[in-house]
């Protein structure tokens, strides 16, 4: 007979709304309190906001509370909280994004006393999605590497993943409108309005609601410790290296399919002739980003 706890641990395996209220409780609870200044790292997936996220954590500052959030827009919301209840059977795991966004959507529709920091990311587009795609193989393919690479080995499988990432991965225009739908809607900044400052490689923006730190990630190293202390008054702030897909377990066959994918010229004119591509990358940067990935 089961005791108590592992009779609880086996409802959460198996019960999305339980779960999805025992999380909440959990993670929300010791983080929030109403004289803590909010931070949100809220950005799209891939664009380093786990190894910010975590850097933060480490500090361990008791002014303020630190949330990652990945969606906050009803439609954002309602697509990845259907995605999580329709395969939790699988996936047995609740995202920590996912619960911190509605607790920062209850504080955004609340009467609050401080207004949001946020901290949002840029990312070479092309480049973010070849690294979403392959970190989502298993959940969004039933593709498990591991076992493909064990009984085909790794060269076999390149070209499965090239096609796979061209005809059925269907996150392309994420980078694309992710702006809009999750910064423009949600905090009423329209980072697209004025020229950013390409070379600075970083910019703040203000509304009545939230104060927003964009950063490019191509250069967070050299822009990170003047941006945090600019715009939190952090000084020396160090970065963690978490969820890089290198330093996976998956790590050779990525670095693999990483050299071998090559796109061709319509997928890249798309992505890099795009409103988000032109507006915050030069036309050097773009070139080299195309190089990279283009087709021979």
């Amino acid at each position: 007979m089961l005791a108590p706890k592992e009779l609880f641990q086996e409802a959460l395996q198996n019960n999305y709304h339980l779960a999805k209220n025992y999380h909440q409780l959990k993670v929300l609870l010791p983080n929030s309190s109403p004289n803590k200044q909010p931070i949100v790292i809220h950005q799209m997936g891939k664009v380093a906001s786990t190894a910010i996220y975590e850097s933060f954590q480490d500090l361990n500052l008791n002014t303020y509370s630190i949330y990652h959030t990945h969606y906050l827009s009803d439609s954002g919301l309602s697509e990845s909280e259907r995605f999580y209840k329709d395969n939790y059977n699988r996936i047995r795991a609740i995202h920590t994004p996912l619960i911190h966004s509605y607790y920062v959507r209850r504080y955004l529709n609340s009467s609050t006393k401080h207004k949001l920091k946020v901290i949002t990311l840029v990312r070479d587009p092309v480049a973010k999605n070849v690294s979403s795609f392959f970190q989502n193989l298993e959940y969004l393919f039933g593709f498990s590497v591991h076992k493909q690479v064990r009984e085909n080995g790794i060269e076999s499988i390149l070209k499965d993943l090239d096609s796979l990432f061209l005809e059925k991965f269907t996150r392309h225009d994420i980078p694309l409108r992710w702006f809009d739908s999750e910064v423009k809607t949600v905090f009423n900044i329209d980072v697209f309005a004025t020229p950013f400052m390409i070379e600075k490689g970083y910019q703040i923006y203000e509304s009545e609601c939230a104060d927003v730190l964009l950063l490019k990630l191509e250069v967070l190293d050299k822009v990170l410790e003047e941006a945090f202390s600019q715009f939190l008054g952090i000084k020396s702030f160090k970065l963690k290296a978490e969820n890089v897909g290198d330093d996976k377990k998956y790590a050779q066959v990525y670095r693999s399919f990483k050299k071998a994918i090559s796109l061709p010229e319509d997928y890249l004119d798309k992505m890099y002739s795009s409103k988000y591509a032109r507006h915050f990358y030069s036309d050097e940067e773009i070139a080299s980003f195309r190089s990279k990935w283009k087709r021979s």
